[in-house]
């Protein structure tokens, strides 16, 4: 029996891992995910082509690559794009009226959206950077103005296209690091570089991308999410200069109350279960830099999944 060589086992690596999410591969896509470094797109076909231990463990369909026996996945990924048009759609109406609201700095759609690959049933998750000191306001504006419109999941009575704006950190705590659960964190590092910055002031996304540069350890050949010039809000409108006259008003000692009333509201009127798990581990965070509500975590399962799939492949 051959022996993979490890160019073909980081191949085998990246396509049980999207398997979970019935996501076939591009080599273009294979390539930013490998996980060697000076691996070259040409390396890539050339596995993908002649690698006699991937012969027998992998397929191609349409261009896409997958697990050997899954090319029904397929047809599950070109039907998922369109339908995730739609919710790009409206989560760039609301992220326009998002970005003038003071103090938030960018705002990325993330999770199975960000690469298009959303369920027709799935909500709109959003992850927001902030300017430091002003978390809780920002975040008390972008509720309420979404729970006025009936746009929150709760405030629906389905929860399919609700915008989930359920992650926000500060400009001054970009790293995700200390949120990782495991050694890789498989999950987050995909999810950092999968990452799409509709709306990006200050160069905030290309911070973000640099203060996570642990994950460059694990896709060296990974390059930056770049929307296209539909799907990008504006800068240096007429109501970004509002929004930074707003900015400057509540920077006073007023303001400063303010902000520290967000607080104290939001945790009172906060869940039980959500309260139950802040601060316990990494699924649930409330602070001044990171407020972080993801109590149906399944990063943990994810990860277990992919590591059986990748020992029974072997």
């Amino acid at each position: 029996m051959s022996q993979p060589t490890e160019l073909a086992q980081s191949i085998l690596e990246e396509l049980a891992y999207f398997d979970i999410f019935d996501f076939p591969l591009t080599p273009i896509e294979l390539w930013r995910y490998s996980r060697i470094e000076g691996a070259a797109i040409a390396d890539i076909y050339q596995s993908l082509g002649s690698d006699p231990w991937l012969a027998d463990r992998i397929g191609e369909r349409h261009g896409f690559w997958h697990l050997a026996g899954r090319s029904e996945i397929v047809e599950s990924r070109l039907r998922r794009y369109r339908e995730s048009e739609a919710k790009y759609q409206k989560a760039l109406t609301y992220i326009k009226r998002l970005s003038h609201f003071p103090f938030i700095r960018m705002i990325g759609v993330c999770n199975s959206l960000a690469y298009s690959n959303s369920r027709r049933e799935a909500d709109i998750d959003l992850f927001i950077v902030t300017q430091p000191g002003w978390i809780w306001t920002s975040r008390m504006y972008a509720t309420s103005y979404l729970r006025l419109l009936r746009q929150r999941p709760y405030d629906r009575r389905s929860t399919v296209d609700a915008i989930c704006p359920s992650f926000y950190i500060t400009e001054d705590n970009l790293n995700l690091a200390s949120l990782r659960r495991g050694q890789p964190d498989i999950y987050l590092a995909h999810w950092v570089w999968q990452l799409m910055p509709l709306y990006d002031s200050g160069d905030t996304y290309r911070k973000f991308i640099s203060a996570n540069g642990w994950t460059r350890t694990i896709f060296p050949n990974a390059y930056h999410s770049q929307p296209t010039e539909t799907r990008r809000v504006a800068n240096g409108t007429p109501a970004q200069r509002i929004k930074t006259l707003i900015e400057s008003g509540h920077k006073n000692a007023l303001g400063r109350r303010w902000e520290k009333w967000n607080e104290r509201f939001q945790r009172r009127v906060l869940p039980r279960q959500l309260k139950d798990l802040a601060n316990v581990d990494s699924r649930v965070m409330l602070s001044d830099q990171i407020l972080k509500f993801h109590e149906n975590d399944r990063r943990d399962e994810y990860q277990r999944r992919w590591v059986d799939s990748v020992s029974a492949l072997r």
